[in-house]
């Protein structure tokens, strides 16, 4: 990450979990009644993620279900396992490929399932984006906290 965004960091803290964001990046939060959705975008193809799930499903549940969406959406789609770290922890995760309105695009999603809820991450980008954004999407991911580990 730049000298640049590590000055203008922000950190989110709620609904259990902290993480770290480029400040100048536009962070939202949804609810659909039971997860709740926090997403930071830089702009209208890059995005990071985070889904918290509180039925506790399995995290291999969760990666199928996210990568089966990926699947109905775009044809050409290519995944292979990953390793990723989510608080601390071994994510069940994938990296993805596919192309969108011409473009190609990487996305990596990854799981974990803790007592209170299961996490999904997921960022996503175009590839001419990602020389410049993928060490920030991974530094959001790996600054990803769930609290009440903390609280052990």
């Amino acid at each position: 990450m730049s000298k640049e965004a590590e000055i203008l960091l922000a950190e989110y803290s709620g609904h259990g979990v902290s993480f770290v964001y480029p400040g100048y990046w536009e962070l939202s939060e949804e609810s659909d009644g039971q997860d709740v959705i926090l997403s930071v975008a830089v702009d209208e193809t890059c995005f990071w993620l985070l889904r918290i799930i509180p039925s506790c499903p399995p995290a291999q549940q969760v990666l199928d279900s996210c990568l089966q969406a990926f699947r109905e959406e775009y044809e050409d789609l290519e995944s292979e396992p990953a390793e990723l770290q989510i608080s601390g922890m071994d994510a069940t995760s994938a990296r993805v490929r596919f192309s969108c309105v011409e473009l190609l695009n990487t996305a990596f999603i990854g799981s974990v399932r803790v007592s209170e809820a299961s996490l999904l991450c997921l960022w996503q980008c175009t590839d001419h984006e990602l020389e410049q954004v993928e060490s920030i999407l991974d530094q959001m991911t790996q600054s990803i906290t769930i609290l009440s580990l903390l609280e052990d």
